[in-house]
């Protein structure tokens, strides 16, 4: 799943149930829709990128590829027809409130800007030869890098971002019953820059400084002021920061892809953008006092990731850029987006540096059966300076985020003179929406429910919670061992210590009717503010527990067990155990992206009725086992350099999924050594990392590799993940059984190719369905040496017998591929899966059909 759908998820319910709970019926004022088309007198040829806009006002548009605009007023007045090559045309608008379709005939005329000319005959068919629009794109593209910021050793600037979240739209009606209990909400409607009508529910601004030094490349942020009102204060801060930095990433739109939503798309700008785009030159205009030409741009294929917009150029030899505006194309295939655009603003330095002074983006999100919600991002920079900082040792710091304002609360003063622009009327009200929302008790109780849902925790009191119950999702399941399962537990906060942190749980099956139960105390070397979970980690930890688990997975007793994945179980869950361990971890995490773990644990494992323990005595006889014991240290060093990830109380969801990961670890046990039965030396590495080939969609690319360096039974060798169910799995293979080989040695691999539409968006009645490819290829190569075969060992003494339907490799690999389609009705995906080698095994699934949920933009 998408982080950013993770979050969408996750937050969204907060904005979707208070939106639902103030939901409007009947609008406040009726506004006159106006739309129709624009065409071309003579040819009657549709016109794409006429300029439609109300005379003296900023109100207007511009039409679509297709020559069609839509836009609202309130107010009457003239509307202005307006493109390059032809005559100007108006006409008188009548804010009545009915709805009105225009059809437009421009009248054609040349026009000159210096040496470009665009004459009537461009407007018939594109074409990139003798396209003076093309030609100036190439001449901005050709010298975009040598107008950049990063060729100066040193600058830094001051920057202000605001963050607003609302409902959209919310002029749609009244409350109805409702409508003595939430009516003050009228008074804190907005409008946009584009003329939406918005309820704001949430704000947040920040106010800092950006250092950057190029050699060595060091970027340095110093936040001065931060402030979150609104439905903002429901939500854990820094976390939800993280994922609205990603979510409205930072744009570049000189390099070659655009990051926006978890996706990339091209640039006009990139150097692929003229076999991608076509560009029209289509008016002039002054802005700041430089005559500049204003060229629309749009893809070829409209359903393909990229933009509509304007670039505007000056017209003379320095080619830059002042202005972009950008657009969702009407066609993409991207989910969940009603609509989006951004506009950046560029001023130069007397040496020419290019020099961002304005980002704004804005997104109109659409989900069905939910309310509407908007948001939009403003990033506004002033006071650029090149010089050395005289604050060099910022650039020693291992954090690169620096915050002043967790030791100052900036003033009501301080905020106007921080502040690049201010804040509307209605946005400085939010924090006095939400006192006045708290004041009705059918929100407050919805405020409740969605802190449980959205933290997986229930606090014990309001306000500063010594103590949390949860997590919430995990009190009821099921497994084929334990039947039916009952959890209870919960951990501590900083209510109750900054450095000290407790948690524990006690579980119980109805079918083995056992008790189990973990308990675990950590101490922080760090303050935390709220949890104990929050990065960086650095910490020692202690624990026992007695509960479930999966041979080869010890993750599974952390959940309980999957009563969903149960129910859609393809194959008997075979390698079921009973696991008994206490232990000492010591964690510490870099801003760096480096981490270490340091993990030792005495660990007693139990045969079941599902597993049992069938082990080889020094005659070559086999009896059963009950136990085994060992005692494991275990150290990891993981590398992730520039990640960015979103914190929940439980999980951490990398964000930036096109950073590289690498994990390491190594785990000795030493036979004899406090209980341990079994000498085991066991190496695992792991790569991870997306690969983007521009418009032509990402690989998601694991490669994970396991060597057991000596003798030791079937459980503590290499067992490749299995998914049991018909469900999904990227990182586990979907027709291999439950321990069907078993290796002292293997490389896997887990390559899932999603090409966004690629072919699909091209066929004419298909690509209205949006739909999009995903190809995957699995494999898995190792082999089992002869002293771990019980079967070909001189001594099988000490091992364990293998399930009867367990093999191990020969002289090829496992191998399975699959094809299949994601985004219908845009969640769901399905795939067939074929098996290319061991088919001859008895009662394996030879190919298949499985399925997915696939949030995604």
């Amino acid at each position: 799943m998408s982080p950013v759908l993770f979050f969408l998820r996750k937050f969204g319910s907060l904005l979707f149930l208070c939106a639902f709970l103030l939901s409007p019926t009947k609008a406040f004022s009726e506004k006159t829709e106006i739309g129709g088309v624009v065409r071309d007198s003579l040819s009657k040829e549709t016109l794409p990128y006429v300029s439609v806009y109300f005379e003296k006002t900023d109100l207007g548009t511009i039409t679509d590829m297709n020559g069609t605009f839509s836009l609202s007023t309130e107010e009457s007045g003239y509307l202005v027809f307006s493109m390059m090559g032809y005559r100007d045309k108006k006409i008188y608008v009548n804010a009545d409130g009915r709805k009105r379709t225009l059809k437009m005939d421009l009248n054609w005329e040349e026009y000159s800007l210096d040496e470009v000319v665009v004459s009537r005959r461009n407007r018939k068919r594109y074409s990139k030869k003798n396209n003076p629009a093309l030609d100036l794109v190439r001449k901005v593209i050709e010298n975009k890098d040598k107008t950049s910021l990063l060729n100066l050793p040193y600058y830094q600037c001051d920057k202000y971002q605001k963050i607003t979240y609302a409902w959209n739209g919310f002029e749609a009606g009244k409350f109805g019953m409702l409508n003595k209990r939430f009516g003050f909400l009228y008074d804190h409607i907005d409008t946009t820059q584009k003329g939406r009508s918005i309820l704001p529910l949430g704000l947040r601004e920040v106010a800092s400084t950006l250092y950057r030094q190029s050699s060595p490349e060091r970027v340095r942020t110093v936040i001065h002021a931060k402030k979150f009102d609104g439905i903002d204060e429901l939500l854990p801060q820094e976390e939800v920061q993280n994922t609205f930095n990603e979510f409205f990433r930072d744009v570049d739109i000189f390099e070659n892809d655009i990051v926006l939503l978890s996706n990339h798309f091209v640039s006009p700008l990139s150097n692929v953008a003229p076999a991608f785009y076509k560009f029209f030159a289509v008016d002039t205009l002054e802005i700041d006092s430089v005559r500049c030409v204003n060229i629309a741009f749009t893809p070829h294929t409209t359903e393909a990731y990229g933009f509509t917009g304007s670039l505007y150029v000056a017209l003379d030899s320095s080619y830059a850029l002042k202005r972009a505006h950008f657009n969702l194309p009407k066609n993409i295939n991207l989910n969940f987006v009603e609509s989006m655009s951004f506009d950046q603003d560029f001023a130069y330095a007397p040496d020419g540096t290019r020099l961002l002074t304005k980002d704004f983006i804005s997104v109109a999100f659409f989900v069905p059966a939910a309310p509407r919600v908007y948001g939009e991002r403003l990033n506004a920079y002033r006071n650029y300076s090149f010089e050395r900082p005289a604050d060099m040792p910022l650039f020693d710091f291992p954090d690169p985020v620096v915050d002043e304002s967790a030791t100052h609360a900036a003033s009501a003063t301080e905020w106007d003179s921080l502040r690049h622009v201010p804040l509307s009327e209605q946005e400085s009200r939010t924090s006095l929406l939400m006192t006045e929302l708290r004041h009705v008790p059918i929100y407050r109780f919805t405020e409740g429910f969605v802190k449980i849902c959205t933290n997986n925790f229930i606090p014990i009191r309001k306000e500063n919670s010594p103590f949390d119950i949860g997590p919430v999702f995990s009190m009821i399941s099921a497994n084929e061992l334990e039947g039916f399962r009952l959890r209870f537990g919960g951990e501590t906060t900083t209510s109750f210590h900054k450095h000290l942190f407790l948690s524990g749980y006690a579980a119980y099956g109805f079918k083995d009717k056992r008790p189990k139960g973990m308990g675990s105390v950590e101490y922080s070397f760090n303050d935390k503010k709220k949890y104990h979970v929050e990065f960086p980690v650095h910490s020692l930890t202690g624990y026992y527990r007695y509960d479930v688990e999966k041979v080869g997975d010890e993750s599974y007793s952390s959940v309980g067990g999957n009563a969903i994945s149960s129910l859609f179980s393809r194959s008997d869950d075979r390698d079921a155990i009973y696991a008994r361990d206490a232990g000492l971890s010591y964690r510490h995490e870099y801003h760096s992206g480096f981490s270490l773990n340091a993990h030792f644990s005495f660990k007693t494992s139990y045969s079941t009725f599902l597993t049992d323990f069938q082990r080889y005595d020094e005659m070559g006889g086999v009896s059963s086992l009950d136990n085994y014991s060992m005692s494991t240290l275990k150290l990891s060093f993981r590398f992730a350099p520039k990640e960015k990830f979103f914190q929940s109380r439980q999980h951490r969801f990398t964000l930036n999924k096109e950073v590289p990961i690498l994990l390491l670890s190594h785990s000795v046990a030493k036979d004899g050594f406090l209980g341990s039965d079994y000498t085991c030396h066991k190496t695992e590495l792991s790569f991870e990392k997306r690969v983007w080939f521009s418009y032509f969609g990402y690989i998601d690319f694991v490669l994970k590799g396991v060597k057991v360096w000596n003798r030791v039974p079937y459980t503590l060798l290499d067992i490749p993940p299995v998914s049991s169910s018909y469900f999904i799995d990227n990182e586990a293979f979907n027709l291999m059984d439950p321990v069907e080989f078993i290796n002292d040695q293997s490389v896997a691999w887990y390559l899932t190719y999603y090409m966004n539409g690629l072919v699909l968006n091209r066929i004419p009645v298909i690509r209205k369905l949006q739909l999009r490819e995903v190809f995957s290829f699995r494999g898995l190569w190792g082999n089992l040496s002869r002293d771990n075969n019980p079967l070909r060992a001189d001594n099988p003494e000490g091992l364990f017998a293998f399930p009867s339907t367990t093999y191990t490799l020969g002289d090829r690999p496992y191998m399975e591929v699959s094809a299949g389609v994601e985004n219908i009705f845009k969640v769901f995906r399905v795939d067939y899966v074929w098996r290319l080698s061991y088919k001859e095994h008895e009662g394996v699934d030879k190919s298949g059909v499985r399925f997915g949920v696939h949030f995604n933009f």
